[in-house]
C-alpha cells in the first residue's frame, strides 16, 4: 500500500430539528500534506543542562494550532516545542517574574540545528516584560513571532527560532552558518508570556503560512518529566522523581515537558 500525498478531513453530521426534520450537513477540513522523507536529524537548539521541552508532542498548544493564512488553514506549529532554561535552584524563574531578567531562559543564546543560510529575520521588536496576560499584547501576523530567525536547511526544510530578544541578532540574511553556531538570544517578544524559545521546522519560508514538518534530535540526556508547568510556575524548584537515572537518547524527539541536557 502506497502512503498517501495528502489527507482530507471531512465532518459529517445530522440534526432533528424543533419540526423533527432532519438537517445534514458535511464540512471539508483542511487537506495535510503527508511527509515522505525520513525526520531530519537536527543538532541541538540550545546548550547546558535544565533545558526543558514545554508544549512538545502531542501537546494541545502547537498540535492543533489551526492558521488561516492566504485562504488555507496551516499547522505551521505542528512539531513546535518551547524551551525554557531551570536554574542551578531547578526553578524557571527567581524573584517575582516581574523582569524578563528574572527568568533563567532570559538571554541564553540559540543555535544553528544545522548548516544553513539565513533566509528571513527580524530584529526590532521590542520585549514584552516579564509574564504577561495575552490581553495585554497586541498581536497581529506580523509580529506574532516577535524577533526570528529562520534557516533555510535545504530540501525544502525551514527551521524558526521565535521570540529572540531584540538587537541580539549576530546573523543577517543570506549568511551560511555551521551547526553550533550562536545566532541570537533567547527573549520575550511577540505572542510570549514569558521568555522562552520558539522552535518549529515547517515546509517554507513562512513563520505562519506552511505546514509543520517532523524532526529528530542527534543526541540528548533526558533527566526527568515534570508532572506539569503548573509545578514551575508558583516558583517551586523541579522535584525529580527519586531513583530516576538519566537517560540518553539518539535520534529521538523529547517528551512533552522533558527535561533535558544538550551536549
Amino acid at each position: 500500500m502506497s502512503i498517501p500525498s495528502a489527507l482530507l478531513h471531512r465532518f459529517s453530521f445530522s440534526v432533528i430539528g424543533d419540526d423533527g426534520a432532519s438537517i445534514e450537513r458535511t464540512v471539508n477540513g483542511p487537506v495535510i500534506a503527508v511527509v515522505q522523507e525520513l525526520a531530519p536529524v537536527l543538532h541541538a537548539p540550545l546548550h547546558g543542562s535544565g533545558c526543558v521541552a514545554f508544549n512538545a508532542l502531542a501537546a494541545y498548544d502547537h498540535r492543533r494550532a489551526f492558521n488561516p493564512f492566504d485562504g488555507r488553514i496551516r499547522i505551521a506549529q505542528r512539531f513546535a516545542i518551547d524551551w525554557m532554561r531551570l536554574g542551578l535552584d531547578r526553578c524557571l524563574f527567581h524573584g517575582e517574574k516581574k523582569r524578563n531578567a528574572d527568568f533563567y531562559s532570559y538571554g541564553a543564546e540559540v543555535l544553528a540545528v544545522a548548516d544553513a543560510r539565513v533566509s528571513d529575520l527580524e530584529d526590532r521588536v521590542p520585549d514584552n516584560i516579564g509574564v504577561t496576560e495575552r490581553k495585554s499584547r497586541l498581536i497581529t501576523v506580523d509580529n506574532a513571532v516577535g524577533n526570528y530567525v529562520t534557516l533555510d536547511l535545504g530540501h525544502g526544510r525551514f527551521a524558526l527560532y521565535a521570540h529572540l530578544q531584540p538587537g541580539s541578532l549576530r546573523v543577517k540574511v543570506g549568511d551560511n552558518v555551521k551547526a553550533g553556531q550562536a545566532l541570537a538570544l533567547i527573549g520575550n517578544s511577540g505572542n510570549s508570556d514569558a521568555p522562552h524559545l520558539h522552535f518549529q521546522l515547517t515546509d517554507g519560508n513562512s513563520p505562519m503560512g506552511s505546514e509543520g514538518i517532523p524532526y529528530e534530535f542527534e543526541t540528548f540526556t533526558q533527566l526527568g518529566v515534570i508532572d506539569g508547568p503548573d509545578v514551575l510556575d508558583s516558583g517551586k524548584a523541579w522535584p525529580p522523581n527519586a531513583g530516576e537515572k538519566p537517560v540518553v537518547h539518539h535520534r529521538e524527539f523529547p517528551l512533552n515537558n522533558g527535561v533535558v541536557t544538550f551536549a
